[in-house]
């Protein structure tokens, strides 16, 4: 049985209100794995969805990871658990 290993992360926006984000994920050794986004938002709901690979395409270890969601005005870090 095929198991989907992904996580996806959601952030609002509030009304008249937009920015530039960077949404990266790091290993537990501060290391870079995967840049997800790098762009500007409008108001209104968004979602990110990282499927457990790093930049090449692979599949990455299980183990903690960080993902950290950058502003001009604001770092927001979530930790998450990788379990195959």
């Amino acid at each position: 049985m095929a198991q989907l290993q992904q996580c996806e992360m959601f952030f609002d926006q509030p009304v008249g209100a937009s920015l530039d984000g960077l949404y990266v994920i790091y290993n537990l050794r501060g290391e870079r794995i995967v840049r997800l986004l790098d762009e500007h938002f409008a108001a209104g709901n968004h979602f990110v969805t990282w499927t457990g690979t790093n930049a090449n395409g692979q599949k990455v270890a299980s183990g903690i990871y960080f993902a950290r969601f950058t502003t001009q005005d604001m770092v927001l870090t979530q930790r998450l658990v990788m379990i195959k």
